[in-house]
């Protein structure tokens, strides 16, 4: 379903986004290390953890991205946290939304920003990362994240991107930095999506191609 394409040229150098890639190359492995227990903490049983980026579409959103757990074969142990101010209401309708498709435990909200310097290291530590945001600066974030862990000598996160995201079509090449699924309610969009996860958490390797392939 998901086509691997053959291994892209560029690692984006390009100048307007060398400060970007400078800030993540400073990140440090107690940083990393750090953040990875803080996300243990907030989300505690799982063995691999994504970060949904809160974003304005995060009611239409979530609940494709909780629907592709729950048919993912390896959605029992994976722990989805959303990160950013999501409203009460949104908290609310995605806690019983999980609930529904038996996904609650596997789910967490937490207030911060991967754009924040004091808590960029939250990016590092993930093991997928999900970008709806449709700005497309969130987006270059997750990319750019991958910097740090490899200066750290880790694997970086898979960033996942919305198809519909206007960076993510010239950014994002399928199996290459990350994969670009359609996010829609429809039975071939929430299947990629678990098969985007599968691919992302069986595959060490691929996981470790992927994750370096991004900037």
């Amino acid at each position: 379903k998901l086509l691997l394409l053959e291994n892209a040229s560029s690692r984006y150098a390009q100048a307007s986004f060398l400060p970007l890639n400078a800030r993540w190359h400073a990140m440090s492995f107690p940083e990393i290390e750090k953040s990875r227990n803080m996300i243990e903490n907030v989300l505690p049983g799982f063995q691999k953890y994504a970060l949904l980026l809160a974003s304005e579409n995060l009611r239409e959103f979530l609940p494709i991205v909780l629907q592709a757990l729950s048919t993912s074969r390896n959605g029992k142990s994976l722990g989805l946290i959303v990160i950013g101010a999501a409203g009460q209401q949104d908290v609310e309708f995605a806690r019983g939304f999980a609930a529904v498709m038996g996904t609650g435990k596997n789910l967490a909200f937490y207030n911060a920003s991967i754009a924040n310097e004091a808590e960029r290291g939250i990016a590092c530590a993930a093991d997928i990362l999900l970008i709806s945001n449709s700005s497309g600066v969130e987006l270059l974030q997750a990319l750019a994240c991958s910097v740090g862990c490899e200066s750290n000598g880790l694997s970086g996160p898979i960033v996942i991107a919305s198809a519909e995201n206007q960076l993510g079509i010239d950014l994002i090449k399928n199996g290459v930095n990350g994969f670009r699924i359609p996010f829609n309610a429809s039975i071939e969009g929430i299947d990629l999506l678990a098969n985007a996860f599968d691919l992302s958490l069986q595959d060490m390797r691929l996981h470790s191609q992927v994750s370096k392939g991004a900037f």
